[in-house]
């Protein structure tokens, strides 16, 4: 299910039609089969993605082979 979801929004998004999650959180309640949208807003203050972010390197979480 949820990965129906996710290709869908990523249809949408390249297409440019229907109105994609933007902004927006979809929850999946799985044991009674609904789903609710929650509005979400970015914060500010986000150190990655905020204003002014201060973590702009990745690199430290990749994976090294042995």
């Amino acid at each position: 299910m949820i990965g129906l979801v996710q290709a869908t929004e990523t249809v949408k998004l390249v297409l440019g039609i229907g109105e994609p999650l933007i902004g927006r959180l979809l929850t999946y309640d799985a044991l009674n089969t609904t789903c609710r949208k929650v509005k979400a807003k970015r914060d500010p203050a986000c150190p990655l993605c905020g204003a002014q972010a201060t973590i702009r390197d990745l690199s430290i979480h990749e994976r090294r082979a042995n």
